[in-house]
């Protein structure tokens, strides 16, 4: 029965009992085995499909050598892809760097920008076609012209106010410190160089007592005494004069006035005064007419 079962004598059959622990481990190392083969030839099917139709290399050394150049320049690839690496994120500080120059070149562009206007503002390259100093002078005037219209009014009966003159008719030349009359009559703006003589006189009257009176109430304690017109009163008549001897008489803070003229009228108005007479053959003598000095020197 023993070899019908395929074992020649008991001892082999007890044998083959010491191993039965270990029959399934056996079993499952030749299920491994077999799948192993299994395996290894459909590798092998694959392997030999793709190289069907090729040439054996009859020199290994040439395959060899292409490796080495293969690694050769895939290392070359690497380093230089390094070196890319390596220059991009340089440039990428530099493109931070460029963002932050080119905001802070904005910051200094409208800063200049603002120079800039602020510049040709204080030079005349503006609206108004006027200089920095201009303006100053300008603001000035105004106080002065509005003094000299207050007199000039008196003189003139409140005709003719003065105006410092606003709008540019060139705009190729700066401006701001020409003047004007505003003629109350015709209630228009109009060239003081449209005035007469005797208009002129009196514009220009006003204006020199307006300016000594800025003068010296900008002078820190100091008084202009005195102060010389020298003639235009022939150019007015008699109310005109009139009317101008009362603005001079009523100058405040002590100040005096002498006019040199040789208008008749003017004899009549002035209390104090120095006459120079000539006398043909003799030449000129001067004679004191004041309160304070009733005799004659000759």
């Amino acid at each position: 029965m023993l070899s019908e079962s395929g074992f020649a004598d008991e001892n082999e059959f007890r044998a083959m009992l010491a191993h039965a622990d270990s029959l399934k481990e056996d079993q499952d190392e030749v299920r491994k085995y077999r799948e192993s083969v299994t395996a290894n030839a459909s590798s092998l099917e694959i392997i030999m499909k793709n190289i069907a139709g090729r040439e054996r290399p009859v020199n290994l050394e040439i395959l060899e050598q292409r490796k080495t150049e293969a690694e050769t320049a895939n290392n070359e690839i690497l380093a230089s892809l390094g070196a890319i690496q390596n220059r991009l994120e340089s440039n990428g500080k530099i493109g931070e760097k460029f963002d932050k120059d080119v905001n802070d070149m904005g910051v200094l562009l409208k800063r200049a920008a603002l120079l800039n206007d602020l510049y040709n503002t204080a030079n005349g390259n503006n609206e108004l076609k006027m200089t920095f100093n201009q303006y100053v002078l300008a603001q000035r005037l105004e106080g002065i012209i509005s003094s000299a219209s207050e007199r000039l009014g008196m003189m003139s009966s409140g005709r003719y106010e003065l105006r410092r003159k606003e709008d540019v008719e060139d705009r190729r030349s700066n401006s701001g410190l020409e003047l004007e009359i505003l003629d109350h009559h015709s209630n228009e703006r109009r060239s003081v160089k449209t005035l007469s003589g005797g208009e002129s006189f009196m514009a220009s009257l006003a204006l020199s007592l307006a300016l000594s009176q800025t003068i010296q109430n900008n002078a820190r304690g100091k008084k202009i005494e005195a102060l010389f017109i020298d003639e235009g009163f022939g150019s007015l008549d008699e109310e005109t004069i009139d009317q101008a001897i009362n603005v001079l008489n009523g100058i405040s803070d002590g100040m005096n006035v002498g006019i040199i003229s040789h208008v008749p009228r003017l004899l009549e108005c002035i209390d104090n005064k120095i006459l120079v007479e000539y006398t043909p053959g003799k030449g000129s003598s001067i004679k004191y007419e004041a309160d304070l000095f009733p005799h004659d020197r000759d």
